[in-house]
């Protein structure tokens, strides 16, 4: 395997103006947007996008972002069944994951991955997780429920562009989200000033 001298990428990004944050947050996410429709393209879903698994070296005076830990990656037809402890609580990495893929890994598409996507930058541009939660805890229920609280309580800032690329990658339905990696890219290309 490919060895990446990585970054500290939250580090990195809180030394940073918002502006600056979302501007670099936007374009490593689009790095990893195009990576990401090429594993599509292949029928394969990663399963497990947040921002531990994004791995970003500096390269030329700029960022890269490579998307890491495809152990969770399957094609999509055989997706399989997932189980989660009895506790009906969940930590980080599933907090990242798309509500149906909670449910039932087993109704993870590509727009699991793209749901994924939105809630790591969502992070990356606020350093909060998309669910409220005190103890980094929250039940099933509430995510399914109550689904993401919006961007704009942690960053009112926010453009609408932004926060219309969000919402609309985030939305519980899946097909109310983005058609593919690639129309997510565009979307995020559109953004003034990333």
């Amino acid at each position: 395997m490919e060895y990446v001298a990585a970054i500290d990428l939250p580090t990195v990004l809180r030394r940073m103006t918002t502006a600056a944050r979302i501007r670099v947050a936007c374009g490593l996410i689009r790095q990893l947007l195009d990576g990401l429709a090429h594993a599509h393209d292949l029928g394969v879903i990663h399963r497990d996008i947040k921002p531990r698994n994004i791995l970003v070296s500096q390269q030329g005076g700029g960022l890269r972002a490579k998307l890491a830990d495809f152990g969770l990656a399957k094609y999509f037809a055989d997706a399989g069944l997932s189980r989660f402890s009895g506790e009906n609580e969940i930590k980080n990495t599933l907090s990242y994951m798309a509500p149906e893929q909670i449910v039932s890994s087993g109704y993870a598409t590509p727009k699991a991955d793209l749901f994924s996507v939105a809630a790591t930058l969502y992070t990356l541009i606020s350093d909060a997780q998309i669910y409220d939660c005190s103890d980094s805890r929250i039940s099933i229920d509430t995510i399914l429920r109550n689904g993401p609280t919006p961007i704009q309580r942690h960053l009112p800032q926010a453009s609408s562009e932004l926060v219309q690329v969000l919402n609309g990658a985030l939305a519980h339905d899946p097909n109310e989200r983005f058609g593919s990696a690639a129309e997510m890219r565009e979307a995020l290309t559109q953004l003034s000033g990333s």
